[in-house]
């Protein structure tokens, strides 16, 4: 008998979910990889193969981590590989208090109710990329799981670059154990894309010259930002900003096609709906 039975409608489906995400390259091609060595196993007989139960998700915020996170524990149930049960996402910052109290009981709890299934955990903002207890909790956590009842489990951390590499510093015998996945930062055609997709669900429409100025504004966004653009937040932060911009200039007669144009993207028109949704912009060239 094979040692994997695949659900391939399910299989189908995920990957339908995730062509629809935007950037990504890495984490497709890591989880083709593992379609193929699970497909493998479908057909042979011996020992199964062993999957990665211990991830690192790596990337800046907004980049979609997360998002990867559930939708890979969904395609390696479909594989055959783990259980169906996904927690979280759980925050680090979640984790602290057990770690202040040296509850250590408190992270066997929560990695019993994902055990044999998938337990998802973010990074926090409680913490720094240079906050040794950060590293502490991590280090913790992560020899509860070593013991034996938990090889099962997959545990998806979903990180910082700096705080995933503070870490690896802080516990170095962790690399090896560690299967880390870069997601890199939206390119600036790659936002543009998730602006318009955020305003196609919102049954509006956008212009050339629109496209254009969401580029440049991004671009001029990483430059000031570099690694702390928060990508996805930010764009559909964005881009409920041009759609009120949009209806305004529009005005009640205007029937019920919003189009975003480029002087709905300009410094003028975002003074106020910026202001209301929290956006800041950096205007200078």
């Amino acid at each position: 008998m094979p040692n994997v039975i695949i659900n391939e409608k399910s299989v189908d489906d995920i990957w339908r979910e995730i062509h629809g995400l935007t950037g990504q390259k890495p984490f497709r091609v890591w989880l083709s990889k593992t379609e193929r060595t699970m497909r493998y196993a479908a057909v042979s007989v011996g020992t199964p193969p062993s999957v990665p139960t211990r991830i690192v998700f790596s990337g800046p915020p907004g980049c979609g981590k997360t998002t990867a996170a559930q939708l890979a524990a969904r395609m390696l149930h479909a594989l055959g590989c783990i259980g169906s049960k996904i927690i979280g996402p759980v925050s680090v910052g979640e984790l602290k208090l057990s770690y202040l109290l040296k509850s250590s009981g408190q992270f066997s709890e929560l990695l019993d109710s994902a055990e044999g299934g998938t337990l998802i955990i973010e990074s926090s903002p409680v913490f720094d990329e240079h906050d040794h207890m950060r590293s502490e909790i991590m280090n913790s956590l992560l020899e509860v799981l070593s013991e034996e009842r938990y090889a099962s489990t997959l545990v998806i951390f979903s990180e910082l670059p700096e705080q995933i590499d503070n870490f690896l510093e802080f516990s170095p015998s962790y690399r090896d154990l560690l299967t880390r996945i870069e997601f890199p930062p939206l390119s600036p055609e790659d936002c543009a894309g998730m602006f318009a997709g955020f305003l196609a669900k919102q049954n509006c429409l956008i212009d050339e010259g629109g496209l254009e100025r969401v580029k440049e504004i991004v671009q001029r966004e990483q430059d000031c930002k570099g690694d702390r653009f928060a990508n996805a937040f930010w764009v559909q932060r964005l881009a409920r900003c041009a759609i009120d911009n949009a209806r305004q200039r529009v005005g009640e007669g205007g029937g019920t096609d919003i189009i975003v144009r480029f002087e709905d993207l300009g410094p003028e028109a975002f003074e106020e709906s910026a202001a209301v949704s929290g956006l800041t912009l950096n205007w200078a060239p």
